[in-house]
């Protein structure tokens, strides 16, 4: 809950803002372990995104979340396993992908599991969820050095259809850098619509009540986010502070004044002149900036860079979603959106960041069997 206290100009940054309150941040991830799901019930939605740098993560990722607690996991991850140069010898993402079977357990089952170069998603269903998951498939789209021939930056993504509703879920890495405001709003626009330009029209399965749930492509905006039910977009979308280093600092030590960060946040900003992520929301965002921490002997600490770059703290890593018009967006809840901090997870020098949604679903939706194809096409087939 944001408290309106104080409007000013801060002359450093140059936009009009207030102060908040209520910035916290997660030592661990606690839910009520879930009973049995049959359709009617509300899914249990887990969407995680982690820049990893290079790293293969803690031989136990169980801190970054708590198995049984969540009916779907989304676990997206940046420069994973290895650098974004020695990924493009090798983008196997084998070690974490164990590593995160393991710590879910036996009661889960991978939908799909996607990499492009460093950037890596992996989907997860409880078994009782999963005779109700159909038309899984993957895709990516490069962007980055070359115009994505090295696929250093750019998007993976898996689609499915879940007890009737089209979902989609994406994670990114963006442009670098704090001045590149213009690539990072490229890369977004280059990923969707390269990816609404692969789109064919959805199957139109029945949901269980004799209507038929598909919907069209997005033939009229060419934006695949415009095609699904439902989208989750994670990721190192890369958005910085406006801002410099020694104010942003100061800025920090007071609660009271985070909104001025807020206010200047490069994503928050374009997207309220419209120039990414249209029709998407964000959860109020009360963590503190997920990068760039500094590292000794290999393991973050709880100061911001203290290298001669001194780069400015930013919110990074996000998660946003998106529901399309024919939604009822009241059947989606948003109850966490936060960063996750714990030793073991401090071998990147960036935070996690976890959002858990509630889905309700429809009690007439029917089981249907899985199809998983290979296929580079990310809208239903």
């Amino acid at each position: 809950i944001f408290v309106r206290s104080l409007s000013f100009v801060f002359p450093f940054f140059g936009f009009v803002t207030i102060k908040s309150k209520g910035f916290s941040k997660l030592t661990s991830v606690t839910s009520p372990i879930l009973d049995p799901w049959h359709p009617g019930l509300p899914l249990q939605l887990c969407v995680i995104t982690w820049n990893m740098e290079g790293s293969s993560g803690p031989e136990d990722p169980s801190a970054l979340f708590a198995s049984d607690t969540h009916h779907i996991y989304a676990i997206g991850a940046e420069e994973c396993e290895r650098s974004i140069a020695a990924s493009c010898l090798n983008k196997s993402k084998d070690r974490w992908t164990e590593k995160l079977a393991q710590a879910l357990g036996t009661q889960y089952s991978i939908l799909a599991s996607h990499a492009l170069v460093a950037i890596h998603l992996i989907v997860f269903a409880r078994l009782d969820v999963v005779p109700y998951v159909s038309q899984v498939q993957v895709d990516h789209v490069a962007t980055g050095f070359l115009n994505g021939t090295l696929g250093n930056k750019g998007a993976v993504c898996v689609s499915c259809r879940v007890a009737g509703l089209s979902c989609l879920f994406l994670n990114a890495h963006l442009a670098a850098h704090q001045d590149r405001v213009a690539e990072r709003n490229s890369d977004y626009k280059k990923i969707v619509t390269d990816l609404g330009q692969r789109s064919r029209r959805p199957s139109h399965e029945t949901n269980g009540s004799g209507a038929a749930s598909g919907i069209s492509p997005p033939l009229a905006t060419g934006d695949v986010t415009d095609a699904y039910d439902l989208v989750f977009w994670s990721g190192d979308l890369n958005y910085r502070i406006n801002g410099i280093r020694t104010m942003v600092d100061v800025l920090l030590k007071d609660e009271g004044y985070r909104e001025v960060l807020l206010a200047n946040d490069q994503l928050l900003l374009e997207r309220k002149r419209g120039n990414a992520f249209l029709g998407f929301s964000e959860g109020p965002i009360i963590f503190n900036p997920t990068y760039k921490y500094h590292k000794e002997q290999g393991m973050a600490m709880d100061n911001y860079d203290l290298s001669v770059k001194a780069r400015v703290p930013a919110w990074t890593d996000r998660i946003l979603y998106k529901t399309h018009p024919t939604f009822a967006v009241e059947n989606l809840v948003l109850h966490t959106y936060t960063s996750v901090d714990h030793p073991s997870l401090r071998v990147s020098d960036h935070r996690p960041v976890l959002a858990h949604f509630s889905l309700q679903t429809n009690p007439m939706a029917l089981p249907l069997p899985p199809v998983v194809d290979g296929s580079r096409t990310c809208i239903l087939s």
